[in-house]
């Protein structure tokens, strides 16, 4: 038999109302975290743990068979060792469970006899009708329902517009705490580890369809099946949504770790290079480039124009994302005589107009010189995005913060503009409760933090408007 991958059974074995864990120890860290996070999103009441002795786990009783589970059962969470998975896939089957994650290691990862193990494993999940995700993998989140069959800790409660794939469970869970820090929701968490059945394809084909994902962003080793992925890309193209892939294996050394650490054949780099860049898709080289480009993506939709303008209080950070956009090949167009007339006419004598444009200090005197110079420069032809570089805050005392009039004069000047925009900090920094507390009250869209990384996450959101088909 083969397991078909529908969207019906990929919303179901994403959204189940009941998770069996299989094989959950008390000194399984993998069984702990799994269970404080179902329990932490109010499913352990629909919780039920397995065990092949019937011993207590995490303070509660266990059955020996999910067939002596007392309610249909949509998941099972397989924490059993390899020698066991067969037993088990086979005995949640016959409790009717038609999905299950498998967390070993041990198949793929682990050279010819693991292939075989692997090939077996699949065998015996189709002709049992089980979809199966994984092996080597630590599970899902799905923020949207509340539901968190993962052993990564961590989870935030709170859904966002970006949805992450990672054939790589402890990546993932680094991709999820940068995610966190710099305020890039996420809806959908998913890994996919050695994608025996499920690939980060289906899943992105699934994810390309969901109205709460706006962008999907995936950390891949290999693409399994390149006609499933470009399905996925395809739908997710038509329905406005960006991808974005951090793809491991540019070199002989990362190709070899990633052999052994999944089973992945990375493929000839430059072969995949052109592939992502025919379908549209923005790679990214780093975890930062892959959450921020994810997120603005998410925010910012498609732009009319890839071209950046910028707006700052700083004349030296001006210098610096300058330098930035110049290696990194983003667009600082030229402005149009009309609007460096008009920018003229607000700023002081002392000040030049060109992009990026420094308002000077006296900004601070009159704030308006933000408002004013911001819904200039969205007017420019050229210019699809502006970037506003000021500071926000990340931590407070207590009182109100000193620079919330700039803030407010910046957010006027968004809402005044006629395309997005975004505030910018020139480090790297958290952006956290206290800061969107000031961004709310200023009306401040969206803010990237880091000048490198902010023209990085622009200049591929213009490169997707310009490359995928609307």
């Amino acid at each position: 038999m083969t397991v078909s991958i529908t969207a019906q059974r990929l919303g179901t074995l994403l959204r189940p109302r009941s998770v069996a864990l299989v094989g959950a120890a008390d000194k399984s860290g993998f069984s702990q975290m799994t269970y404080r996070n179902l329990v932490e999103f109010g499913l352990g009441q629909h919780t039920y743990l397995v065990t092949r002795r019937g011993t207590p786990a995490h303070g509660r009783p266990t059955v020996t068979s999910c067939t002596q589970i007392p309610e249909p059962v949509d998941l099972a969470f397989m924490m059993v060792p390899r020698a066991g998975t067969l037993g088990a896939l086979s005995d949640a089957a016959a409790a009717g469970i038609r999905h299950a994650l498998v967390l070993s290691s041990g198949y793929a990862d682990a050279g010819p006899a693991g292939l075989r193990a692997q090939a077996e494993l699949v065998s015996c999940a189709e002709e049992l009708g089980i979809l199966l995700a994984g092996p080597n993998h630590l599970g899902f989140a799905n923020f949207v329902d509340q539901i968190p069959v993962t052993a990564i800790p961590g989870l935030p409660h709170a859904a966002g517009p970006v949805a992450l794939v990672s054939q790589s469970g402890m990546a993932a869970s680094a991709m999820l705490d940068f995610a966190t820090m710099t305020g890039v929701g996420l809806s959908y968490l998913v890994t996919v580890g050695n994608e025996a059945m499920l690939t980060a394809g289906h899943v992105l084909h699934y994810l390309a369809g969901d109205e709460h994902t706006k962008t999907i962003a995936l950390f891949l080793e290999t693409i399994r099946d390149p006609a499933v992925f470009a399905a996925g890309v395809h739908r997710a193209a038509a329905a406005g949504k960006a991808v974005v892939v951090l793809k491991s294996g540019r070199s002989e050394l990362s190709a070899r770790m990633a052999a052994a650490h999944s089973g992945a054949v990375a493929g000839d780099d430059h072969t995949i290079d052109e592939l992502l860049h025919d379908l549209g898709v923005i790679r990214v080289n780093s975890i930062e480039d892959l959450i921020l480009t994810a997120g603005a993506a998410a925010h910012l939709g498609r732009l009319a124009c890839p071209g950046i303008g910028v707006v700052s209080i700083s004349g030296g950070a001006c210098d610096m994302l300058a330098d930035h956009a110049a290696d990194l090949g983003a667009p600082l167009p030229v402005l149009a005589p009309a609007t460096r007339a008009a920018l003229a006419g607000i700023l002081p004598d002392f000040g030049t107009v060109q992009n990026p444009l420094d308002i000077t200090g006296a900004a601070v005197i009159e704030p308006g010189i933000f408002t004013r110079c911001i819904e200039v420069m969205s007017a420019d032809p050229s210019v699809g995005v502006v970037a506003v570089i000021n500071p926000l805050p990340w931590h407070g005392d207590g009182r109100p913060w000193p620079g919330q009039v700039l803030a407010d004069a910046i957010g006027a000047g968004a809402r005044r503009a006629r395309v997005p925009v975004v505030c910018v900090s020139q480090a790297m920094q958290p952006v956290t409760g206290y800061t969107r507390g000031v961004m709310t009250q200023a009306g401040i869209p969206y803010a990237i933090p880091g000048l490198r990384h902010c023209v990085a996450a622009l200049r591929n959101v213009g490169w997707w408007s310009a490359a995928s088909p609307a």
